[in-house]
Parts: structure tokens; sequence; C-alpha cells
């Protein structure tokens, strides 16, 4: 550690007197230990600041996952309802073909029923064609109802 002499400290804090000397490095101490208690005060206060942005990264890291989910489910949620639109359409177009049958089925036998024989099916074995050729655009058509109807479909070709 350097060592000031007492001329060199009056000289540099402008006193003349010893009495003034004492002063002056009384006041240079006070105002050193302010300094110290307030810089013992700011590191505090930084320490609290840090903490509170530590907390706010969190909360915001959080409601970035939280707005992740959000979207994620709104994406499910739209896909869902495009994937239930598709199908409600499907089911528009079977519940069609199925009135067509029905329709089919009623001339046909409204015919049978005047007596006109030898006519057959010919109205309900062509609803079953439609049916069974509109089938594919319904995914793909159905593993189990297509086979059947098209084993109806050939059974009623060939009866007429």
């Amino acid at each position: 550690m350097r060592r000031v002499s007492l001329d060199s400290a009056r000289t540099a804090l402008g006193v003349t007197e010893d009495g003034q000397l004492l002063l002056a490095l009384t006041v240079v101490a006070v105002s050193c230990e302010v300094a110290w208690r307030g810089l013992g005060t700011s590191r505090r206060h930084l320490a609290t600041a840090a903490g509170h942005q530590r907390d706010m990264a969190q909360r915001l890291h959080d409601r970035a996952r939280q707005v992740a989910a959000a979207r994620a489910s709104a994406e499910a949620a739209a896909a869902t309802n495009e994937v239930t639109a598709d199908v409600l359409g499907q089911l528009e177009e079977v519940m069609e073909a199925l009135e067509s049958l029905v329709a089919a089925v009623t001339r046909d036998r409204e015919v049978m029923l005047c007596g006109t024989r030898g006519q057959g099916f010919h109205r309900v074995a062509e609803a079953l064609r439609e049916i069974i050729e509109g089938s594919a655009r319904w995914r793909g058509g159905h593993k189990e109802v297509t086979p059947r109807l098209e084993v109806a479909y050939r059974a009623l070709v060939g009866q007429g």
C-alpha cells in the first residue's frame, strides 16, 4: 500500500492547516462510506431486478408454451373440422344414393305389381351400379359393403 505524506494530502485537498486536513479527510471518508453503502444498495436493487427479470422470462416462456399449445390445438381443431366436413359431405352423398335406391325399388315394385312380368329390377340395378361407382369416392369404398353391393348388382343384372 502506498503512503501519502500529510503535506501531499494537504496539497491534494487544497487545505493549509491540520484542522482543515482532518475535516477534509473526514468528508472524504464519509463520502466513501456513503458511496460504499450506495454501492451495496445498488447491488441489492440489481439483484432484485435480475430476479424479477428471471421471473418475467420464466412467465414469458410459460406463456409462449401455452400459445404454442393453443396454436397446435387450434390447428388440430381446424384439421378435425375439415375431416368432419369431408365426412359429412360423404354422408350426404350416401344418403342421396340410398334415397335413389329406395326410389328405384319403389318404382320397380310398382311396375311388378301392375302385372308387367319380365321387367326385373332394372332401376334398382342402375341405382346399385351408380352407388358402386360412387363408393370409390367415399374414401376408397367400404371394405364390407361394396363387395355385397357388387354381388347384389350382378344378381339383379343376371336375372333380367
